[in-house]
């Protein structure tokens, strides 16, 4: 069965390790294990694959490569499957493998983040905020995803503000009317 893999091949020139990847186009396993061991190559592993589906935003074909992972690296594969979840508008799939990688590592910032966003697309107005707040605790080095953690926190924190207010009001009215009886 022919596949596009490249093949990775590691140089080292004055002490210095160099990658090099080569795209040897449509070619079947079998010919592609041959040329890697006679090149003293090796396969790219399926999660760096997947990333590489990722960073093309082809987020359907990071999950099938991320799921065969699961094993040898679970925080990191739940991870990226919670977030290729994510951009593909899945949150219900999201939560689940976002929620298995936080608890393999609660202080991980882009698990947090991604955390957060679910949640508030899930409409779970308090576990968003909970999140986000835990996300911004940490200082996370990235500004964007800071400004951004900034901004929806805020915005949620008025949303509930907001639903408080309206329920007070609806109580209060409730109130005058019985009095007024």
């Amino acid at each position: 069965m022919p596949f596009d893999r490249p093949l990775q091949f590691h140089i080292e020139r004055n002490g210095k390790r160099f990658d090099v990847w080569v795209k040897l186009g449509r070619i079947s396993r079998k010919q592609f294990t041959a040329m890697s061991k006679k090149a003293g190559g090796h396969f790219l592993n399926d999660f760096e694959t997947g990333r590489r589906f990722m960073l093309k935003n082809d987020y359907a074909g990071a999950i099938k490569y991320f799921q065969k992972t699961v094993k040898t690296r679970p925080m990191r594969s739940y991870q990226a499957l919670g977030i290729c979840h994510y951009h593909l508008s899945r949150f219900k799939y999201a939560k689940e493998n976002i929620v298995k990688a936080y608890l393999a590592d609660k202080k991980n910032p882009l698990t947090l983040f991604y955390m957060a966003a679910t949640m508030e697309q899930l409409n779970k107005i308090f576990n968003a905020i909970y999140y986000y707040k835990k996300y911004l605790k940490l200082n996370y080095d990235n500004t964007e995803m800071n400004r951004y953690a900034k901004r929806r926190l805020q915005a949620l924190k008025d949303k509930r503000r907001s639903k408080q207010s309206g329920k007070l009001l609806k109580i209060i009215d409730a109130v005058i009317k019985e009095i007024k009886k």
